[in-house]
């Protein structure tokens, strides 16, 4: 077996002989795939970059390593008849999205990271040939590496989004009372609450400031 290389997407097949009785417990088969699909990744956490047994790097550390999220697969079959089997596992998809640092390495190469590793599973009908006592079908397995965006910062709330859009920015102190109508969930609430109240006690910061100047 071939190890994954970064940035190349791999697909590989392999075929699975089911014997047509057997299309009488499709339950059976869909667990027997999963198991299969769900064996090719092991382990809870990949490397940011390179290797961990390579790099020396601690797995417990969560700067260092990036947690897989796998999607539950969950049994959404049809009606079956002993001739059709809905709802196998048949395709093992892993999503690896990577960045890269603006920096380059010393020999001037770029340098990636991942940020992030998906897997689950995409569903396929199968339906046997009566007239066949064996049925073979195949497995797929599918890596894929996306590059996403570095994000230097964190992300800004909607309420600051929206007080800085370019459409709000030169009377953006005006259409507080504008946005607040955008806002549905307790927490973006509390947040523009937290900002009016400060702009208040500028407001009466200023007027108490220019009547003493006076």
């Amino acid at each position: 077996m071939k190890p994954i290389e970064f940035g190349y997407d791999i697909i590989t097949t392999c075929s699975l002989e089911i014997e047509t009785e057997d299309f009488e417990d499709c339950d059976g088969i869909r667990n027997q795939v999963l198991q299969l699909q769900e064996s090719l990744v092991t382990g809870d956490v990949v490397s940011r970059g390179g290797a961990i047994w390579k790099t020396g790097l601690n797995a417990s550390a969560s700067g260092e390593v990036v947690p897989i999220l796998r999607t539950p697969f969950i049994n959404e079959s049809e009606l079956e008849d002993g001739v059709r089997c809905t709802n196998i596992p048949a395709r093992h998809l892993v999503d690896i999205l990577y960045t890269t640092v603006p920096d380059p390495g010393p020999w001037g190469r770029p340098i990636h990271r991942i940020v992030g590793v998906r897997v689950r599973q995409e569903a396929e009908n199968w339906t046997a040939d009566v007239s066949a006592p064996v049925q073979v079908f195949f497995l797929f397995s599918v890596v894929t590496f996306i590059r996403v965006p570095l994000v230097d910062e964190a992300p800004k709330t909607r309420f600051w989004e929206l007080m800085t859009a370019p459409e709000m920015s030169e009377w953006a102190w005006l259409n507080i009372f504008k946005i607040v109508d955008h806002f549905e969930t307790g927490d973006e609430i509390l947040e523009m609450s937290a900002c009016s109240i400060v702009l208040v006690m500028l407001a009466v910061a200023l007027c108490v400031l220019f009547r003493c100047e006076l």
